[in-house]
């Protein structure tokens, strides 16, 4: 047996390595003997008494199992509904009357809460609309000061159709300040300067400021006098246009002379007329006594603000006819005052606005 292997090995030892190696290997299978598998374990004996009694045991246990929930099921049936009608049962008076109170109660604070949210809902509504009306009135505020900044910058813009007045005399305070020969602390500033002079100014003596009274006096004279030849010099137009902008001198009686003020319209008519009846004054200063105003400045607001309100409710009572005086009046006098000094006054503004194009 070995010596037929060893045959059947010769050749491989010939054989280049990867073959000797293949050869070695079967060889080795060869030599090994053959291994046996291990037969399976035989099945237990199967009892036949013992197969019976367990099944015929299992029989009754199950019967028994079923006949045990049947019964439970029953005896839940039967106190459930012995059960049911206790539930039923009629409360007494006083457990009616804490019920019902409970309640109230709940509905109470309910309705309290329901309160409570309706409020804050209405405070944030209230603050919403509060801070709404504040927008706006800053919103009007801001238009009327542009509004105000765009007038005055069209008045600047505007050329005046006359010479320009005479400068406003200075007082008896400027003319100390200004005056160089009083030996007086100076400040480095503007402002030091000002809150010095005003301290030497109130340590003068009496007749030390009736040196500076004097020369205010005499420079707001000699401003009145050129004033005067200022307005003499104007023609109608120039007149009206320095009246209308409230230039000084032209509302004096010289002025008025040359050319007297626009008449009015009814309403002025009216209120010139009741404001010189002296029944209407004695109502006013009635009114003014009983209010029992602090100071004489106070009365004098309280008089002319009771003057154009009452004078308003009179003319508002007045009937078409009572008016009507008043009308025809106003007419008259603007015709009589076209027919004096309109046509002069149109032709001088054809003139002027020739000379300043």
């Amino acid at each position: 047996m070995l010596s037929s292997r060893m045959l059947l090995m010769r050749p491989a030892l010939y054989a280049p390595p990867s073959t000797q190696i293949r050869a070695i290997s079967f060889a080795r299978i060869a030599l090994e003997p053959a291994r046996k598998a291990a037969p399976p374990p035989p099945p237990p004996p199967a009892a036949k008494g013992k197969a019976t009694t367990t099944a015929t045991k299992a029989a009754p246990k199950a019967a028994s199992t079923k006949t045990a929930t049947k019964t439970t099921a029953t005896t839940t049936t039967t106190k459930k509904a012995a059960a049911a009608p206790a539930t039923k049962t009629r409360l007494t008076e006083k457990e009616r009357a804490a019920r019902d109170k409970e309640r109230e109660r709940e509905k109470v604070a309910k309705a309290k809460e329901r309160e409570k949210e309706r409020d804050k809902a209405r405070k944030v509504k209230e603050r919403e609309k509060e801070r709404e009306k504040k927008e706006k009135v800053k919103a009007r505020e801001e238009i009327k000061k542009e509004k105000e900044k765009a007038k005055i910058e069209a008045a600047k813009a505007i050329k005046k159709p006359y010479p320009p007045p005479p400068k406003g005399p200075s007082t008896a305070y400027l003319l100390f300040t200004t005056d160089q020969t009083v030996n007086r602390d100076r400040g480095e500033g503007v402002t030091d300067d000002a809150i010095m002079a005003g301290q030497a100014w109130k340590a003068l003596s009496d007749s030390e400021r009736e040196v500076y009274l004097k020369k205010a006096e005499q420079a707001r004279a000699a401003w009145k006098e050129e004033v005067a030849k200022w307005v003499s010099s104007l023609n109608l137009a120039q007149l009206l246009a320095a009246r209308s902008n409230r230039e000084p001198g032209t509302r004096d009686d010289a002025a008025m002379s040359v050319l007297p003020r626009r008449p009015g319209n009814a309403y002025a008519l009216f209120l010139a007329d009741i404001s010189s009846r002296q029944d209407f004054r004695e109502k006013v200063d009635a009114i003014v006594a009983k209010e029992a105003p602090k100071d004489d400045r106070e009365a004098v607001k309280k008089r002319i603000s009771l003057y154009g309100r009452t004078a308003g409710d009179i003319w508002k009572s007045m009937s078409d006819k009572e008016k009507a005086v008043y009308t025809t009046k106003a007419t008259q006098a603007k015709e009589q005052w076209d027919k004096k000094f309109g046509h002069l006054i149109a032709a001088q503004k054809e003139q002027i606005t020739a000379a300043h194009p």
